[in-house]
């Protein structure tokens, strides 16, 4: 997945990778209003007084992070330390034209689990049980060493977004109570609403074309033809490689153009 938005697509990158986020590293119920609620994932909610600010990626454990967060709470009346179960974090961004937008592509690295609130409504839940995903809960599984970092592609309703300030608000939870480590990082791409994007087209050893396109388009259907009057279908399916979609072909012909139309 990407490490930034390409120059010639036809998006706009909300939140990009390595943002300053806001976040809390401590257990819920040191918060006065009660972090247990939802109230922190709200627009309205204050962080100013009580969060921590840090650039993305945030964690401890993997050496990838670029801001080191708290991994325990002191536990009363013992010699161990209890690790927390989740940390929080929270950033605005601004929209001039919600109305001119078409899908939100939200690309997340979490280690292990996580909750995703757009304007304080749940957009994404990934690896925890839906009927229990406040800030104290485990997630469902581990995630190991190469999908901790992975960019995990995930299409979200652009009703959510309003034009002015948006605010994006995310839990990361942990699985096993011996957990040592946890990364979070998150992109947030708007798609234009209406606009196709552009194919590149290259001729590979062998006479085979190489056809890539902005996988920020689900159902852009791939056309050709050979004389530009009439146009077919490409049945070939192609495969997503970070965040572009590509496609092998064997060269048909003297003349070849492809374009991509509308779902």
């Amino acid at each position: 997945m990407p490490d930034s938005a390409a120059s010639d697509l036809p998006t706009d990158s909300l939140i990009v990778p390595g943002s300053s986020w806001a976040y809390w590293d401590y257990p819920v119920d040191h918060a006065a209003d009660a972090l247990s609620s939802r109230n922190w994932t709200t627009e309205a909610y204050e962080t100013a007084s009580v969060w921590k600010t840090g650039s993305a990626p945030l964690g401890y454990g993997t050496g990838l992070q670029a801001t080191t967060i708290n991994r325990f709470q002191d536990s009363p009346g013992t010699d161990s330390l209890t690790i927390i179960p989740s940390a929080l974090f929270r950033h605005t961004f601004h929209v001039p034209d919600a109305a001119a937008l078409g899908a939100l592509h939200l690309f997340l690295q979490r280690d292990d689990g996580a909750t995703v609130y757009l304007n304080g409504h749940r957009v994404l839940l990934d690896n925890l049980a839906p009927q229990n995903n406040l800030p104290t809960a485990r997630a469902l599984a581990p995630a190991d060493v190469e999908t901790r970092s992975q960019w995990r592609h995930s299409v979200i309703n652009p009703a959510r977004l309003r034009s002015g300030t948006n605010t994006i608000a995310v839990s990361i939870h942990q699985h096993p109570t011996t957990e040592d480590t946890l990364h979070f990082d998150l992109q947030l791409i708007a798609q234009k609403a209406s606009v196709m994007p552009k194919v590149d087209l290259q001729i590979q050893p062998g006479g085979f074309l190489n056809l890539e396109w902005s996988s920020a388009y689900p159902g852009a259907i791939l056309e050709t033809s050979t004389n530009l009057i009439d146009w077919t279908p490409v049945t070939n399916l192609p495969s997503l490689t970070g965040p572009r979609m590509s496609l092998q072909l064997p060269k048909i012909g003297p003349n070849a153009f492809y374009r991509l139309v509308q779902p």
